[in-house]
C-alpha cells in the first residue's frame, strides 16, 4: 500500500530517519576506535622511551656495582694485609729497643760482633756472638742479659781463646730465647 500525505508541509507527520542514527553510531563508535588506537599507540611510544631511559640508567648502575664491587674486594684485601701486617708485627722485635737494651747489659771488657734473630711459635731465638777479655765477664753478660723482660734462657753455647795484636780475648757464642716482643 502506499501513503500519501496530503496535509501541508508543516503539519506533516514526519519520521526520524533510523538509518541516520545508526550512521551517527557507527561514526561515533569509529571515532572512539581511532582515538582509542592512538592514544594506545601515544602510550606504546611514550613508555619505550621511559623504557630505553631505564635501560640506560641500568647500564650506568651497572657500571657503579662493578666498581662498588672492585672497591669491595679491594678493601677485603686491605683488610687482609692489614690483619696480616699485625700479627707481624706482634711479634717483630723492635730492634731499636733491644739494642739499646743490650747495649746497657754489657759490661766493660765485652763487645758485640754479630745478632742473628730465628723466629720459633714460642718467641724469638737469638745468637749473639762477641768478644770479651776474660770468661768472668762473659760469664757476668750472661747473667745480665737472664735479667732482661722477656729472656726465658741465655746459653753460652762456645767459647775460644784468641789473639789479636797480641793481647789473648775471648770468643763467645751466646743462645737467648725470648718469651716474646715487650709492648712498651
Amino acid at each position: 500500500m502506499i501513503k500519501i500525505n496530503l496535509l501541508p508541509a508543516e503539519r506533516q507527520k514526519r519520521e526520524f530517519p533510523l538509518w541516520k542514527v545508526y550512521r551517527f553510531c557507527t561514526y561515533i563508535f569509529l571515532g572512539l576506535t581511532l582515538l582509542l588506537w592512538a592514544y594506545n599507540l601515544g602510550m606504546y611510544k611514550y613508555i619505550n622511551s621511559k623504557i630505553t631511559d631505564v635501560d640506560s640508567q641500568i647500564a650506568q648502575v651497572k657500571v657503579w656495582e662493578d666498581r662498588y664491587n672492585k672497591a669491595q674486594t679491594e678493601n677485603a684485601d686491605i683488610r687482609k694485609r692489614d690483619s696480616m701486617l699485625a700479627e707481624l708485627s706482634k711479634n717483630r722485635i723492635m730492634w731499636s729497643r733491644f739494642v739499646a737494651e743490650l747495649g746497657n747489659v754489657t759490661p766493660a771488657g765485652c763487645w758485640l760482633d754479630n745478632i742473628k734473630q730465628t723466629a720459633t711459635k714460642t718467641g724469638d731465638s737469638l745468637t749473639i756472638k762477641g768478644g770479651a777479655m776474660n770468661m768472668d765477664t762473659v760469664l757476668d753478660y750472661t747473667s745480665r742479659l737472664q735479667s732482661l723482660p722477656n729472656v726465658t734462657d741465655v746459653q753460652i753455647v762456645d767459647t775460644a781463646q784468641a789473639k789479636k795484636n797480641n793481647v789473648p780475648y775471648i770468643n763467645y757464642t751466646l743462645q737467648l730465647q725470648r718469651s716474646g716482643v715487650a709492648k712498651k
